[in-house]
């Protein structure tokens, strides 16, 4: 596993202002991404970086980590 890929946490929460859990997702201890599926389609929320301008990582690390989260929360259900 890469470095950049090992600071990276999925997990999947159960939030008040939510019906259903959401599958989050951070690097370094910082919320990337949220997914959500409160109906028939899910969807992606992308949280600004509030240390930089923007995020970037390699797109295949960015697919990968989806990937892998689409899977555990979609296994969660």
């Amino acid at each position: 596993m890469s470095t950049e890929l090992s600071k990276f946490r999925i997990v999947i929460a159960s939030i008040p202002d939510r019906e259903n859990c959401v599958c989050e997702i951070y690097y370094d201890h910082i919320q990337w991404v949220e997914i959500s599926h409160e109906d028939e389609d899910m969807k992606i929320q992308f949280y600004s970086n509030p240390e930089k301008n923007y995020w970037e990582f390699s797109l295949e690390t960015a697919l990968t980590v989806l990937e892998q989260a689409k899977k555990k929360f979609l296994g969660s259900k």
